[in-house]
């Protein structure tokens, strides 16, 4: 991906985190940065990651970014229910996530997959994450912005 492409859906990125917020006032501003691909130390791949410190941003992968609009939503939908939990000082998990995390991701517009229940036996975490049917007419706006971007990545 050239710069002026990644700058490009760096822009377009940030202007659909705006609509996130334009629904959900709670949700803070944060920078979003492009970054390559990288495994954890445990083999998994972050599509996306915020991290509040030291400044509010929302990490996406260039993989992330080459999916299908609708995983991208989900991505920074996903990413803002992080960015909710942490002005709302919610203790939202890392890895699973709590049953707290679970009602902001809802709060946004998505579900929850808890047969995906924490191994631990505790019952008390779950992994994934779903864009509701509803969530993607409501930001159908923001999904023709998102396939500029995908049609750039082509």
């Amino acid at each position: 991906m050239d710069d002026d492409t990644q700058i490009d859906n760096v822009a377009i990125l940030q202007t659909v985190w705006g609509g996130i917020q334009r629904r959900h006032p709670d949700v803070p501003d944060v920078m979003i940065e492009i970054h390559p691909l990288r495994r954890y130390a445990d083999g998994t791949v972050p599509s996306a990651v915020f991290t509040p410190d030291p400044v509010p941003t929302v990490v996406m992968t260039d993989w992330a970014i080459m999916s299908p609009r609708a995983a991208v939503l989900e991505f920074l939908l996903h990413e803002a229910a992080h960015a909710l939990a942490y002005v709302r000082r919610v203790k939202d998990g890392q890895r699973y996530h709590t049953k707290a995390f679970g009602a902001l991701a809802a709060e946004l517009g998505l579900s929850v997959d808890d047969s995906d229940v924490e191994p631990f036996g505790r019952g008390d975490g779950y992994k994934g994450t779903h864009l509701d049917a509803g969530t993607a007419d409501e930001y159908a706006e923001e999904l023709r912005l998102l396939a500029t971007a995908e049609e750039a990545m082509r």
